[in-house]
């Protein structure tokens, strides 16, 4: 049997060579036919390193160089994740906006509440002061109205004299004053005054004064019953009454 001479580098195998106890001629094919047969040997007694052909691939893929990609490209292979990132931060402002505005309405509600209250009480108070003020312009409505029908007829005051007259009792004399431009009055009140009945204790004198004039005097006093006299006294009555 030749001697085997163990090379520095050579790396010891688990399973048995046969060795024929021959001189090959050719010595580089029979270490190849070694070599061969140890790293079959080799394989067969080590474990298997990857489970799969896609693990495989991973390794092979973490092994190769990076790959540069474009602007575009980046964009394109990112693009669901940025129409993401999108989306929420398009909520998120939607929301902030939509925070602020309600804070803004809220308040502006508030003012607008505010406001409505300052006007019910301004109403209020101006149906009050209308419905105070109502009656006085009633009465300068009707002493306006009232003038203007003495001036279309003479006889308007007629009857409220005559009713003057009639409510003085016991008087010893009687004086009846109205307008001298009240013609027609003047004349009724004459003949009225003269009858009988009066005892001739009844006078008219045609005064210098406004067409609703109307006094009627005694020893006792004067009885004003001047149209517009008459309206300034219910409007201090209707004051006195607001007073109280």
């Amino acid at each position: 049997m030749p001697d085997i001479i163990k090379q520095q580098g050579a790396f010891p195998v688990r399973g048995s060579v046969s060795i024929p106890d021959v001189i090959f001629e050719n010595p580089v094919k029979a270490v190849s036919s070694i070599e061969n047969q140890e790293e079959t040997e080799e394989k067969e007694d080590s474990p298997e390193e990857f489970s799969n052909e896609s693990d495989l691939e991973q390794v092979r893929t973490s092994t190769r160089e990076p790959i540069l990609m474009s602007r575009e490209e980046i964009a394109q292979y990112h693009e669901a994740e940025l129409a993401e990132i999108c989306r929420e931060a398009e909520q998120r402002a939607y929301s902030d906006a939509l925070r602020q505005r309600r804070s803004e309405l809220t308040a502006s509600l508030e003012q607008v509440d505010n406001l409505l209250a300052e006007m019910q009480v301004l109403q209020e108070e101006y149906m009050k002061r209308y419905a105070r003020e109502m009656k006085y312009m009633a009465i300068d409505i009707a002493e306006k109205m009232i003038m203007t029908k003495i001036a279309e007829n003479d006889m308007l005051l007629s009857n409220l004299v005559m009713h003057m007259v009639s409510n003085v009792k016991n008087a010893s004399w009687l004086n009846v004053e109205v307008s001298e431009r009240l013609v027609s009055l003047v004349e009724f009140l004459k003949e009225e005054l003269a009858k009988t009945e009066y005892h001739g204790r009844a006078s008219v004198t045609p005064t210098v004064c406004g067409n609703d004039t109307c006094r009627v005097s005694t020893e006792e006093g004067t009885a004003v019953a001047t149209i517009s006299v008459q309206a300034q006294n219910l409007k201090e009555a209707f004051r006195a009454a607001e007073a109280e």
